[in-house]
């Protein structure tokens, strides 16, 4: 009903689906979207207090909601969450994992967004035929979250990758600005 609120993207040929919601609503969309106890890897937004940079956390969970419930206690300075979860509960606690690591890994290649996780799991053991399907599930992952405002994984462009073409520039009383 409102453009910040409970969002849901996925690709209609791809298995994985995102769950955004903002942490006021927590208590509320477990009883409307029960799907959200199910396995996958979840990734919680706001800004540092700190350091005033936008913040991603990545973690992965056997029952995502729970978990997220528990980095309510922890964790004060999230305002949404987004759960990534298989559309038919197919994801294993390992599938969950290397999603995981895959977003760690990417969003500190990104340097987009300042990442919360304090230690680095290693990647769990899949076969390659499955990596190879993860890694394109990680794909649509990351083009979802891109779509739905969270670029994490979305290398900034330098000024000089930019075409001219595609700069704005303002003046205006002593200033000078472009982007």
């Amino acid at each position: 009903g409102t453009p910040r609120g409970t969002r849901i993207a996925h690709v209609t040929s791809r298995i994985v689906k995102i769950i955004i919601f903002p942490r006021s609503k927590m208590l509320e969309i477990g009883t409307r979207r029960p799907e959200l106890n199910q396995v996958g890897t979840y990734f919680l937004f706001g800004d540092n207090p700190e350091t005033g940079r936008e913040t991603v956390y990545i973690g992965k969970a056997e029952h995502c909601l729970t978990r997220i419930g528990q980095h309510s206690n922890g964790k004060d300075w999230w305002d949404y969450a987004a759960v990534c979860i298989a559309k038919d509960n197919t994801f294993t606690f390992a599938h969950a994992g290397y999603l995981e690591h895959l977003g760690i890994l990417n969003a500190g290649l990104a340097s987009r967004f300042t990442l919360d996780n304090n230690r680095s799991e290693s990647m769990p053991h899949v076969s390659e035929g499955m990596a190879a399907d993860l890694e394109d599930t990680f794909e649509t992952i990351s083009l979802l979250l891109s779509t739905l405002g969270y670029p994490v994984f979305d290398k900034a462009k330098s000024r000089e990758e930019v075409p001219i073409a595609e700069v704005l520039y303002l003046s205006g009383r002593g200033v000078k600005a472009e982007g």
